[in-house]
């Protein structure tokens, strides 16, 4: 494929399809045209910003020439036949997946994902807003986290079990804001927003129930040793990563990504079961001091390193 041609079929509003390669694990694409021969798009957009800066890019072309992100598998054409719209579908909803592969904790990529997907599909068609499914999210949360904050063992297992449903649908609100183009920075921190006030009941409502079945004061105690904790933990991720995080390779803030994510709903669930949640008590006080420690050190190094690069 020439790259003239291409620009012949650009300039005369030929549809060009845009299709990622197989089987592949860079955002490399290859863009097809009648003919079916694919060209790299990385080296098209090379060759397009050249001719821009020399000016030898015809301007009502340039102005027409842009560089599509795409996903395996999309765009995808959809044509008459039915199956194409069924296929479509399928590599939409998986797309959705890659999007937040790298930041996802293990059980959200292997399995919450694949729950949630399966609620998005069909509640994309209520037509709600994704904020909605946000609020009833939060409502399952802090359900479940009043019924641990209950003294006894049923309570506390059927209020983690609503924690863990909770965290499975709790994709269900940015998959549909992507799916229906509704994705905003307000719906952004609007999630996180209320998925700290979820976390917030839960570390509360354990001490609390312990507190009831056993009237002892430790663990009144612990809950505010654990809330300082959670807020020093919260303070250094702030300070320490997402305020800089331009001073940290990609892999740091992938490992940051996959501590930080809501897999530990499944932990509570497990020592419900076996009625040990005082274990997730007391390794959550402390375990939020030695967090926030290590990124405080995590922080040091690195500006550290940044002086002595500046030395240089």
């Amino acid at each position: 494929l020439s790259f003239s041609k291409l620009l012949w079929h650009i300039s005369n509003n030929i549809t060009l399809l845009v299709d990622p390669l197989e089987k592949r694990k860079s955002q490399a694409m290859a863009v097809k045209v009648p003919g079916n021969i694919p060209e790299r798009t990385s080296v098209l957009e090379a060759m397009i910003k050249k001719m821009i800066s020399t000016g030898s890019l015809p301007a009502d072309i340039a102005d027409r020439v842009d560089i599509i992100a795409a996903s395996p598998g999309l765009p995808y054409p959809v044509s008459e036949d039915p199956t194409s719209v069924v296929e479509a579908e399928k590599r939409l909803m998986d797309s959705l997946g890659l999007q937040t592969a790298e930041t996802d904790g293990f059980m959200a990529r292997n399995f919450d994902r694949h729950i949630s997907r399966f609620f998005s599909k069909r509640l994309v068609k209520t037509g709600l807003h994704p904020n909605w499914f946000t609020i009833m999210g939060m409502s399952i949360g802090l359900l479940g986290a009043w019924f641990i904050s209950q003294p006894g063992y049923s309570q506390r297992l059927l209020g983690s079990l609503l924690f863990v449903f909770c965290i499975m649908v709790d994709g269900v609100d940015g998959e549909i804001a992507r799916l229906t183009l509704k994705d905003s920075t307000f719906g952004h921190y609007f999630d996180i927003v209320t998925d700290n006030i979820v976390h917030a009941a839960i570390f509360v409502a354990l001490p609390v129930s312990f507190y009831r079945e056993t009237g002892n004061n430790i663990y009144l105690k612990s809950l505010w040793i654990l809330l300082i904790g959670v807020a020093f933990a919260a303070f250094s991720a702030y300070y320490c990563i997402f305020r800089v995080e331009h001073r940290y390779n990609k892999k740091i803030l992938t490992v940051f990504d996959k501590l930080a994510s809501r897999d530990f709903a499944y932990l509570i669930a497990l020592l419900a079961l076996i009625n040990k949640l005082q274990w997730f008590l007391w390794g959550a006080t402390f375990g939020s001091y030695l967090f926030g420690i290590i990124l405080w050190i995590l922080y040091l190094r690195s500006s550290s390193l940044t002086r002595g690069y500046n030395k240089v």
